[in-house]
């Protein structure tokens, strides 16, 4: 990866990006991943056999008009299992994301605190700062419920997705310590 690509990665998604310990390391994500990945193959397998043939009381076509038209059947719904597993890992990137942007959050607004508090000990009249920085945190929390609402709303099945959230916002990254070179005993 270019150090371009990972330092925009890592201002993004901090050093679980470029680090690889991101949520598509979790054990669980790569199972749903993998249950997703080969139910897709049976749904594709069962729709690319076309739909199920009519049982007429009488054949009024030829047998080479019927074959012509047999083709996909992708009205044929996706699986329970894919559904659901989709979900997980949907809400699971959902919570890793959401952790990382209430860290965010917290961190500007203690900063926005810190440079308030500052300003008010220098003598500054910060009461118009004051209601703006409460203002746009309120405005901040009302947005980040609703986004967190609206895309755990477009999960197929509720209760995968709630799962996925919970384990993802727990999910820390793992910190890599570089070990140094032993010496030699000899």
């Amino acid at each position: 990866m270019s150090p371009l690509a990972q330092r925009i990665l890592g201002s993004l998604f901090g050093a679980a990006a470029v680090g690889g310990d991101g949520p598509w390391r979790a054990k669980t994500v790569l199972l749903a991943l993998f249950v997703v990945v080969v139910g897709l193959g049976f749904w594709v397998r069962d729709a690319a056999k076309g739909p199920p043939p009519s049982t007429p009381a009488r054949v009024t076509a030829s047998p080479a008009t019927a074959a012509s038209g047999s083709g996909w059947d992708l009205a044929k719904p996706f699986p329970g299992y894919v559904r659901i597993c989709a979900s997980y890992i949907g809400g699971f990137f959902i919570g890793w994301v959401f952790r990382r942007f209430v860290l965010v959050a917290l961190s500007l607004a203690a900063l926005a605190i810190l440079v308030v508090g500052i300003c008010k000990y220098a003598g500054c009249n910060v009461a118009p700062a004051e209601t703006g920085v409460k203002e746009r945190a309120t405005w901040v929390q009302h947005e980040a419920a609703a986004a967190k609402d609206y895309l755990k709303g477009l999960l197929p099945s509720t209760a995968a997705g709630a799962v996925g959230v919970f384990l993802g916002f727990r999910r820390k990254d793992k910190v890599i310590v570089p070990v140094a070179d032993q010496p030699d005993p000899g």
